[in-house]
Formats: C-alpha cells, sequence, structure tokens
C-alpha cells in the first residue's frame, strides 16, 4: 500500500508511521533541516534598508512581473525568509498536493501550527519565542501531547489542563494561554481536515479553574508609588551625572513619563517627535536563528498600530539633554537612545532598571512596572478607551492589567474625613 503522507508549512514530507513513531525533538530537527533546504534554494540576496525604511527586502521569481522577480518586504528577516520558504513549498508543492496525516499527534501538530502561525501579519519573533518555550514546557514530553489528535476529546483537554496546574502551580493567565494554545492548534487541526470540530468548544474552564493558585501580587510589587517614583529620578540624575553617556538611563526617564514599552523607546527616532507629540510607529524585536543566536531588529509596534504621546515639559527636558548631549560627544544618531557604539538595545535597558530600582531601594524594578504606573494615573483622569489608545493596548488588558489602585494615602484619607465631615453637619 502507497504510504500516506503529511507535509507541514515548512513542506516537511512524512510517513504517517514515520511521523508517530519520532519524538517531538525529532519532528523539531527535521523540520529545522527542512527550512534550511527551502532557503538553500533562495539565490537572491535578503538585505536590510539603509535609509529611512529598515524593512528586509529580496525577490522571488514571478513570471507575471515585467522584471520577471516579486519584491518581498517585511519589518524583521525572519518574516521575510519564512515568505520564501512559503515561496519554494508552493513551488514545489505545484506537481502534488500533500496534505497532514490523519495518524497526526498533538505534539506532533504543535510545532506546524507554530510555523503557521509565523506567517500572520506583524507576529512578534518574541511571540514565537514564547510558544515554543510553552511547547516545550507542556506538550512535548507530556502523555496529552503522544495522542493522536482525533482522538482528544473535551474531557481529555480539562485533565490534562488540571494536571498541568498541579505539576506547575499555574496561575489563571498561565491557564488561559495554555487554553488558548490548545484552542488555535485544534482550530488549525479543523483547517487541515484532520477533526470535524473543536473539542475546546465543550471544554467548560468553571470545571478548571479552581484548581489555580489564586493568590495575587500585592500592588507595590506591581505598580510604583509617587514616593518611588521620586526616589527612582533621583538615582537615575545621580547616575547620569557620574556616567552622562549611559543612554539607558534616559531611556528609563522617558519610560517614567510615556509608559512606553523597552522595545518601544529603544527604536524611537528623533523624527518620531513632531508637533508636541511624540510618534510610536516602530518597536525592536529579538530575532532568534537557527544557530540559537539571536538579533535585535526594528520592526512594527505590538499591534501595529501607530499611536500619538503628548510630549509633557519633563519629557522635553529629557529629550533636549539627550541632543546636548549628542552634539557635545559627536554622536551622529537617527535613534534617540544611541551612544558612540550604536542604538543601545531593549535587554540593556531592562537590566539598567533593574540595577537603578535596587540602588532606589525600590519594590518593582522592571520598565513594565513603570508602564502599569503611568497607565493606573491615566485611568484616574481618562476613559479606559482613552487610556488604552495612548498605552497600545486593548480596553480589556487596560482594565484587568494596568488599573491599579495609585492614589497615594493621604489623599485617600482626605476624601474619606470630606465624606465623615458631612455627618456631623
Amino acid at each position: 500500500m502507497k504510504k500516506e503522507m503529511f507535509t507541514s508549512t515548512n513542506n516537511c514530507l512524512l510517513s504517517a508511521e514515520d511521523l508517530v513513531m519520532m519524538s517531538s525533538d525529532d519532528v523539531q530537527e527535521y523540520m529545522a533541516k527542512q527550512r534550511q533546504k527551502y532557503l538553500s534554494m533562495h539565490t537572491a540576496p535578503i538585505t536590510q534598508g539603509k535609509g529611512s525604511d529598515h524593512r528586509w527586502t529580496t525577490r522571488v521569481p514571478d513570471k507575471n512581473k515585467p522584471d520577471g522577480r516579486r519584491v518581498i518586504r517585511k519589518p524583521t528577516k525572519e518574516e521575510v525568509e519564512n515568505e520564501v520558504i512559503k515561496f519554494y513549498m508552493e513551488l514545489e508543492a505545484s506537481t502534488g498536493k500533500a496534505r497532514i496525516s490523519a495518524a497526526i499527534t498533538f505534539s506532533a501538530l504543535f510545532p506546524l501550527w507554530i510555523d503557521y502561525a509565523s506567517k500572520r501579519p506583524n507576529i512578534a519573533s518574541e511571540t514565537l519565542r514564547k510558544y515554543r518555550n510553552d511547547y516545550k514546557r507542556f506538550i512535548a514530553d507530556s502523555d496529552f501531547g503522544r495522542m493522536k489528535v482525533r482522538e482528544i476529546d473535551y474531557i481529555d483537554i480539562e485533565e490534562f489542563l488540571i494536571a498541568e496546574i498541579q505539576r506547575l502551580d499555574l496561575k489563571k493567565k498561565a491557564l488561559g494561554n495554555l487554553f488558548g494554545y490548545l484552542k488555535s492548534v485544534f482550530a488549525y487541526a479543523m483547517r487541515k481536515r484532520i477533526i470535524q470540530s473543536n473539542p475546546c468548544d465543550l471544554v467548560d474552564l468553571k470545571n478548571v479553574r479552581p484548581y489555580c493558585d489564586t493568590t495575587e501580587k500585592p500592588s507595590a510589587e506591581r505598580v510604583l508609588s509617587d514616593e518611588e517614583l521620586i526616589a527612582l529620578l533621583h538615582t537615575l540624575h545621580q547616575h547620569q551625572a557620574e556616567y552622562p553617556l549611559y543612554l539607558a538611563d534616559y531611556a528609563i526617564e522617558i519610560c517614567i513619563y510615556t509608559g512606553l514599552r523597552v522595545g518601544e523607546v529603544a527604536a524611537l527616532r528623533w523624527d518620531c517627535i513632531a508637533g508636541g507629540e511624540l510618534h510610536i510607529r516602530q518597536a525592536e524585536h529579538r530575532v532568534d536563528h537557527e544557530d540559537s543566536a539571536s538579533t535585535y531588529e526594528i520592526g512594527a509596534t505590538k499591534n501595529g498600530k501607530e499611536r500619538r504621546i503628548a510630549i509633557s515639559d519633563d519629557l522635553q527636558e529629557v529629550f533636549d539633554r539627550i541632543r546636548t548631549l549628542h552634539e557635545a560627544h559627536g554622536i551622529l544618531s537617527e535613534y534617540i537612545i544611541a551612544d558612540a557604539d550604536g542604538r543601545v538595545i531593549a535587554p540593556t535597558i531592562s537590566k539598567a532598571m533593574y540595577r537603578r530600582g535596587v540602588e532606589a531601594g525600590i519594590t518593582a524594578k522592571s520598565i513594565h512596572a513603570v508602564r502599569r504606573t503611568l497607565s493606573s494615573k491615566l485611568n484616574v483622569h481618562y476613559s479606559s478607551a482613552t487610556v488604552a489608545l495612548t498605552m497600545g493596548h486593548t480596553e480589556e488588558v487596560n482594565k484587568r492589567h494596568y488599573n491599579y489602585n495609585v492614589t497615594p494615602l493621604h489623599e485617600r484619607k482626605a476624601v474619606m474625613d470630606h465624606i465623615s465631615a458631612g455627618l456631623h453637619g
């Protein structure tokens, strides 16, 4: 009998018998080799723009174009490579249509879904890295992963989720992420006609959530008080006086006044300042390569949209100090957070934030804590929709994760005293 074949988005051709017998590590290794195979078929260079457009570009054959070539242009090199791979996959598959085996296991299908997800517009390499890390954490060597996709029902899923909660002491957010993976992978299986319906649709998370650890971190570990912000600014200014060319300190200041993500402040250019507003158009992304090396490249923002933030007097003063510093030391860069060696990358800024936090004696020592703090302060004055637009996230995310009580105790006491005074006539 002729062996039934399947294909991944990297066109990894295996027999159904071989696939079921392979370990998850073997599947990943095979897919990596297939990826390299298709990239090696591409002879045109993949280059990054040198001017104002830093996107990556290459060309593939296209007989319908006047010059016989079609341009592929994407924010990151990885996205261009994915499009190149897709082109040669489709070219090779044009002589015959392969499909995924109906006997595929969940552990084998998950990496194929990751490849499929990587083709989505503006998906961040950090997100893909999280998918791969969580695959190893939850799925790769699990009994659930070894089950055949078409044989998994909603009871299997609920039991797996409860077991993972108990094994790893998961909180509700981690449970939600894991369940989201399962639902998406099964939806992918439906598109590939492996299953007829998504078993996750029958899962009742009310049966699962009670097993989660419901302990929440106190606000002091998530946001900064006014006193802590003052201490942090004082520490930053002291360090700047001693090491004026350490630009990561200035990046932290900018985040205090804008709530930018660390990748966004690392990607700020001087032309982002216009008309009294800061235009957030791009962000830094980490790109992991097959040789385990990583690069940090500029691409789209997290949601793929531009947003604008009003420039306060304090923020303008920071920009003026940086510009004066650049001019005094002959630093010629289109990027704001840049020194004589070039643009300062996000990990350097994050490490600086932790060190300044330790020196300032504050509890929350991350750029994200600074971001939560500003968002919470904005929520006191503006609607959730306005704050979400300013911060670059959704209203739901704003309400759930960026709305802490940051009103100082003495102000809250004054309000309570005012209310109490009315009771005494």
